[in-house]
């Protein structure tokens, strides 16, 4: 029971929802500096070999191309 005068509108009541916008971000690093970084979609799983095994891939493609423009 609410402690309120007969003419004021009904208390809303707030409910509590899970926040579905949970991103995971993957990223790699050396001592310097960070050289890659990759956004995992919502429905993937890391410990996927495949999945991994592509960011890898980026990875190298990133990093080579890194080297080519510092030397």
């Amino acid at each position: 029971m609410d402690w309120r005068s007969q003419m004021s509108l009904p208390s809303k009541k707030s409910r509590l929802q899970k926040s579905s916008d949970t991103t995971m971000l993957i990223a790699f690093f050396d001592n310097y500096d960070i050289i890659h970084t990759e956004l995992v979609p919502a429905d993937q799983t890391v410990m996927k070999i495949t999945f991994y095994e592509q960011v890898l891939k980026r990875l190298l493609k990133a990093s080579a191309v890194f080297d080519q423009s510092c030397t």
